[in-house]
């Protein structure tokens, strides 16, 4: 197993664009339930930008192979963000991402 680092960036849209930072925290809180319970989510960390209405999360994943990795945590996200959906107004779409490899 390896150790991947997945960026990706979500643009949100919410009824109440004031209500952006809310929608991060419980986005945050909903990747803190999964880390709780999935082994291969090493790290993962959120940063928002409320000018852009965009959400960057930064994850480390271990998994055999980068595309494993890239999907894997695709996944965690939409989990984290369906949650999210369910609780708020929020929609979210993929603006973007990366992957970096640690030797």
């Amino acid at each position: 197993m390896n150790a991947y680092e997945v960026h990706l960036s979500l643009q949100v849209t919410t009824a109440d664009p004031h209500g952006l930072g809310d929608v991060a925290d419980f986005l945050a809180e909903a990747l803190a339930d999964i880390d709780d319970h999935d082994a291969s989510l090493m790290d993962w960390s959120l940063g928002l930008d409320a000018s852009a209405s965009r959400v960057d999360i930064d994850m480390t994943v271990e998994a055999e192979h980068h595309a494993n990795a890239i999907s894997h945590a695709h996944g965690l996200v939409r989990s984290a963000t369906s949650e999210v959906s369910s609780a708020t107004s929020a929609a979210f779409s993929d603006s973007g991402n990366s992957i970096r490899v640690f030797a």
